[in-house]
């Protein structure tokens, strides 16, 4: 739960973070990519501070860590990297579109049932599964569960699947983020 509480947040806060400084963008040129990037940095210590407490909890409850622990830094990285990608994307389309904004927490909620969150991608039947792992958070969510608490290493397909989505995704948004940034001053 904890990868896609930071994800939903981050998401969230970086979709709107263009809106929420209109002032800002329009008095002061600065790499306007850098709004969605912050929120997206906050996101990263509050998911330090949850891990922190899920830590505790799982002493508390004598759920040893074993050294595929150590798995978690990447996957977090590949987490925040696709989290960039999907806000550049959705923050650039809400300057134009501003409903986006009002439409993103029903989007949220149902790509949570979308991905592994309350069930394990086992459940997921062979015949779907490569068109299921096409969500990043999938392979995501299921390795942090394969890592953490099943203490094995994650899963190849799922994690690959992620890693070739977000490396195509980031920078075809990144280049959609900086087209519509030459008209952001004058559309927001």
């Amino acid at each position: 739960m904890l990868p896609w509480t930071f994800f939903a947040t981050s998401l969230s806060n970086g979709t709107n973070s263009l809106v929420a400084h209109t002032q800002l963008i329009t008095k002061v040129y600065f790499p306007r990519e850098i709004l969605p990037l912050t929120y997206i940095v906050a996101g990263l210590f509050d998911f330090a501070i949850g891990f922190v407490v899920l830590l505790g909890l799982l002493a508390w409850y004598h759920v040893g860590l074993t050294a595929q622990a150590w798995n978690l830094i990447p996957i977090v990285a590949l987490l925040a990297a696709w989290t960039l990608a999907v806000a550049l994307f959705l923050a650039a389309l809400q300057v134009r579109f501003r409903d986006v904004g009002v439409a993103l927490p029903a989007l949220v909620q149902l790509w949570m049932f979308a991905s592994p969150v309350i069930y394990p991608l086992g459940v997921v039947p062979a015949g779907w599964r490569t068109w299921y792992l096409l969500n990043p958070m999938a392979g995501i969510v299921a390795s942090c569960r394969s890592v953490l608490l099943q203490g094995q290493a994650p899963e190849a397909l799922p994690l690959r699947m992620a890693v070739i989505v977000t490396v195509v995704a980031l920078p075809l948004s990144y280049l959609f983020f900086k087209r519509a940034e030459a008209t952001m001053a004058d559309v927001i």
